[in-house]
C-alpha cells in the first residue's frame, strides 16, 4: 500500500471516529489503558486537534503534489523543503539507504513531491515536541490493538468486532513484517546444512543461468543494458539475520499477506520467506526437476524482475531501440508484462535445471499407471505453484517451446502455438 493510500485511509477512519466526539473518547480510553488517565483533558483535546491538522496537511500535499518527474542534486533538496536543510536530508538518506552512500552532488530522480512537501509543511507548522508526540501517538493508535485485548476492544468497538478483525489486522501490521527475515535461521534448524545447501545451490544455478541467458540469448537488448542487467544478477545477495526465534507461530500461519520472495532494489538483495522452502515450491529429497520448477522459478522471477523494476523503468536505462523491442514483446503477450516476465523466469529456471541435471532419469513413476519425464515434473510443479493466479500458468507455458516438446503437443495446438512470445531466444527452452 502506498504512502498516499495509507494517509487517505487513516484520514477516512479519523473522520469516522470523530463523529459525536468519539475520537476524544477513544484517546481518553487509550490514555487510561497506558496508565495516563490523569492527563488533563485540555491536553488530549490539543492532541486530537493536532492530529486533525497533521492529516489535513498530508491530504493537501497529496492533492496538490506535482507529479512531474524532475532531477535534482542532493545539495539542492532544500529548494523543495526550505524548512529542512539539504544536509539534514543527506544525513537522513544515508542512514536509511545503507550500505549505499549518497554525496552532496549526487543526482536524485524526484517522481513524487508528497513526502518532501509534507515534511516541509509539518516542520513549518509544528514544534519538534508536537511532532514527536504525534509520532508516539500514531504508534499507540496503530499497534495497541495487537498488544492488548482491552485496547483492541477500544479500537474496534466491541468484542464481536475484535473477533472478526483483530486476527487478520494483527497479522498484517505486525507478524507478517518479520516472516521474511526468519528464513535462513528456520531452514537451518529444520533441515540442517544439506537443506540449506540445496536451497543455496538452486539460487546460484538460477543466478548463473540468468547471466548466461542475458549474454547469449538476449541479442535484442543493447550491450550496455545487458552488461548492467548481468551485473545486477551477479552482485545480488541474500542477507542472514541471526538471533531470530526458531519456535515461532508465524511460520505456521497463512502467507496471504507476505510474499514468498521479494527483491529489494536499494540493497540488491533477495529476501526469502520460509514458506518458499516448503511444498508446493520445495520438497526435500525430491527430484531436481520438481524443486527447480517451484523454488527455482520463484527465485528466477525476482532475478529477472530486478533489472526491469519500476525505478529503472523511470530512469529508462535501455536504449530507445531496445525499449521498442520490449514493448513489442509485451504487446505479443496481449499487453501483459507480468506474463512476459514470468516466461523469462521460467526460461531461466528451466535453463538452470537442464544445465545442472542433464543426467536426471528419463522417467519417474508417480502412481501405478502414471510416469512423468523430468521436464513434465518441472512444468507440473510450476503450474501447481501458480495455483490461484487465474490463467497465468497456461498463458506462460503456451509460450515455452520446451513445454510443447515435453507433452508432445501438436503443432499449433492451443498450448503449442506457432507464434510464441518469448523474452529470451527460444533455442532449447
Amino acid at each position: 500500500m502506498s504512502y498516499n493510500h495509507i494517509t487517505l485511509w487513516r484520514a477516512s477512519w479519523y473522520n469516522y471516529s470523530k463523529v459525536d466526539g468519539q475520537r476524544l473518547k477513544y484517546v481518553q480510553a487509550m490514555y487510561h489503558l497506558y496508565g495516563a488517565g490523569d492527563t488533563p483533558l485540555a491536553h488530549m483535546r490539543d492532541l486530537v486537534a493536532d492530529e486533525e491538522k497533521f492529516l489535513r496537511i498530508a491530504n493537501e500535499a497529496i492533492a496538490s503534489a506535482n507529479h512531474v518527474v524532475m532531477k535534482l542534486r542532493v545539495v539542492h533538496l532544500d529548494l523543495l523543503t526550505p524548512n529542512v536543510s539539504s544536509d539534514r536530508w543527506l544525513e537522513y538518506l544515508n542512514k536509511h539507504l545503507r550500505p549505499h552512500r549518497l554525496l552532496p552532488n549526487d543526482n536524485l530522480l524526484v517522481v513524487d513531491k508528497v513526502v518532501t512537501t509534507t515534511a516541509n509543511r509539518m516542520l513549518e507548522s509544528f514544534s519538534n515536541a508536537d511532532i514527536l508526540e504525534q509520532v508516539a501517538w500514531s504508534f499507540i493508535d496503530k499497534y495497541s490493538f495487537a498488544n492488548s485485548y482491552a485496547a483492541a476492544v477500544v479500537t474496534f468497538g466491541d468484542e464481536e468486532s475484535v473477533a472478526l478483525f483483530r486476527p487478520s489486522m494483527c497479522y498484517v501490521f505486525t507478524e507478517s513484517r518479520f516472516r521474511r527475515w526468519l528464513f535462513l535461521e528456520r531452514t537451518a534448524a529444520l533441515g540442517g546444512s544439506l537443506f540449506l545447501g540445496n536451497l543455496s545451490g538452486i539460487f546460484e544455478d538460477v543466478r548463473n543461468a540468468t547471466q548466461r541467458l542475458l549474454s547469449d540469448a538476449a541479442p535484442w537488448i543493447d550491450l550496455p543494458a545487458r552488461a548492467e542487467a548481468a551485473s545486477i544478477a551477479a552482485e545480488m545477495h541474500r542477507r542472514k539475520f541471526p538471533g531470530w526465534p526458531l519456535n515461532d507461530t508465524m511460520l505456521h500461519r497463512h502467507g496471504a499477506y507476505s510474499l514468498p520472495a521479494e527483491y529489494e532494489y536499494w540493497w540488491n538483495t533477495l529476501f526469502l520467506n520460509p514458506a518458499l522452502a516448503a511444498p508446493p515450491m520445495f520438497y526435500m529429497g525430491a527430484p531436481p526437476s520438481i524443486n527447480y520448477g517451484g523454488y527455482g522459478a520463484a527465485i528466477a522471477r525476482q532475478l529477472t524482475g530486478s533489472f526491469l523494476d519500476t525505478k529503472r523503468a523511470v530512469r529508462s536505462w535501455m536504449s530507445r531501440k531496445t525499449r521498442k523491442v520490449l514493448e513489442h514483446k509485451v504487446s505479443c503477450a496481449a499487453g501483459r508484462s507480468s506474463v512476459l516476465m514470468q516466461v523469462a523466469a521460467v526460461q531461466v529456471a528451466y535453463r538452470a535445471f537442464r544445465e545442472q541435471h542433464a543426467d536426471e532419469p528419463r522417467r519417474y513413476v508417480v502412481s501405478k499407471h502414471v510416469s512423468l519425464t523430468p521436464d513434465m515434473l518441472f512444468f507440473v510443479t510450476l503450474c501447481r505453484s501458480l495455483c490461484g493466479m487465474g490463467k497465468l500458468c497456461s498463458r506462460v507455458l503456451r509460450n515455452m517451446a520446451a513445454f510443447g516438446r515435453a507433452f508432445s503437443c501438436k503443432h499449433n495446438a492451443p498450448m503449442n502455438p506457432t507464434k510464441k512470445c518469448s523474452f529470451f531466444e527460444q533455442e532449447g527452452s
